[in-house]
């Protein structure tokens, strides 16, 4: 009767056994990528806590960005984007006056690393016509400077860079302020909700394929 309990519970543990595994696996750590000679990187960061992170970066910073959640199905990794990531951050902070009747407004512009990057600032109901790049493109540190008459009432100002879509926000005219500007650029969701494989190794996962691209565990 004992060893037909024995035998019993070995065929259950070996049934259950993958199941058991699959639940141990933990994508902890980062999973690169190089191209270009080894000057641009695209690396996704897992956690321990079922939480990602992926940039794609080059010579001149990161130019790619997300955060997300995954979770492991049947042996693969299903990624689950944040789509509610902020595209761009602002932090806007009043500065003394030096006027009575006119407000000064500098602006930075920086990607997601602090870096200087140019861009176009611009109140959103500009003319055409009324286009100055010396009043509003920033300079390739990310710096602009706008001396304003003061006014009681805030306006929507459009910022643009690399050709990419405009961000917008509203700015009060009735102050002089430091606006500091920070891109955030998202990669494309073409990899969400999609299971993805991995390759073991020694009880590890030391390889992850998505969309077609395969990323090596940095050690």
């Amino acid at each position: 009767m004992a060893i037909i309990m024995k035998k019993s519970l070995l065929f259950i543990l070996i049934i259950l056994l993958p199941f058991l595994l699959e639940g141990q696996i933990a994508l902890s750590g980062k999973f690169c990528k190089t191209t270009n000679a080894g000057f641009d990187t695209q690396c996704y960061k897992f956690q321990n806590d079922g939480t990602f992170e992926y940039y794609e970066s080059s010579c001149v910073g990161v130019e790619r960005f997300i955060k997300g959640s995954y979770e492991i199905i049947n042996s693969k990794i299903r990624l689950n984007l944040d789509r509610g990531a902020k595209k761009f951050k602002i932090d806007i902070k009043e500065l003394p006056e030096e006027e009575n009747d006119r407000v000064n407004i500098y602006f930075r512009v920086s990607n997601i690393l602090g870096r200087g990057i140019q861009a176009t600032i611009f109140p959103d109901s500009l003319n055409i016509h009324d286009f100055s790049f010396e009043k509003h493109l920033t300079d390739p540190d990310g710096h602009l400077k706008w001396v304003e008459n003061k006014q009681n009432n805030k306006k929507l100002i459009s910022i643009e860079q690399s050709a990419g879509p405009a961000r917008k926000f509203e700015l009060d005219f009735n102050k002089s302020q430091m606006v500091l500007i920070k891109f955030i650029p998202l990669i494309k969701d073409t990899a969400n909700n999609k299971e993805y494989d991995f390759d073991m190794m020694n009880g590890s996962p030391k390889k992850v394929s998505i969309d077609g691209n395969t990323y090596i565990q940095n050690k």
